[in-house]
């Protein structure tokens, strides 16, 4: 997989975020997070909301920060296990300042399924597969079984991915 897809996934930049628990914050996550260590072993490089964030930690940023990942070619969001964006990150996706971020005016914004995270030791092969997939989503390869942009295809208000 790396050979076939290597090219694409190092040559773009990454950033890792979930929606915040908390009013009025959405999260970075590091590389060592769960996506970020699965995204880490593709060998993709991280844009630099994510590179800045320590090794194993997390940075709770204003929803009105969006301009934080504007270097990154792909945003990775985090969803619930039915695919739909998790913990308000909606209102991250709904904000002009986020629509007008390359990664989404040009599609690239891609949810992973908590059962990514979840069982990512019990078959690495197979999640890192899934996460790769992200990288076909530009040319509308995606597949049932793959990441798909906002994972529920704009059934969530917000969404700032269009179905091809």
């Amino acid at each position: 997989m790396h050979k076939t897809l290597g090219p694409k996934l190092t040559d773009s930049s990454w950033d890792v975020i979930q929606g915040g628990f908390d009013s009025g914050n959405y999260w970075i996550y590091s590389s060592a997070s769960p996506v970020g260590d699965i995204l880490s072993r593709l060998g993709v490089r991280f844009a630099s909301a994510t590179a800045s964030v320590g090794e194993g930690d997390t940075r709770p940023v204003s929803y009105e920060r969006a301009d934080l990942l504007k270097d990154a070619d792909y945003v990775v969001h985090y969803t619930n296990n039915d695919g739909s964006p998790a913990n308000d990150i909606q209102k991250l996706f709904a904000l002009r300042t986020f629509k007008e971020l390359p990664a989404a005016k040009k599609h690239r914004v891609v949810g992973t399924p908590a059962r990514l995270v979840q069982r990512r030791h019990r078959s690495g092969r197979q999640h890192r597969e899934r996460v790769a997939g992200a990288g076909r989503l530009s040319r509308g390869a995606a597949r049932p079984g793959r990441l798909t942009p906002c994972a529920a295809w704009n059934s969530v208000p917000g969404c700032p991915v269009r179905r091809p």
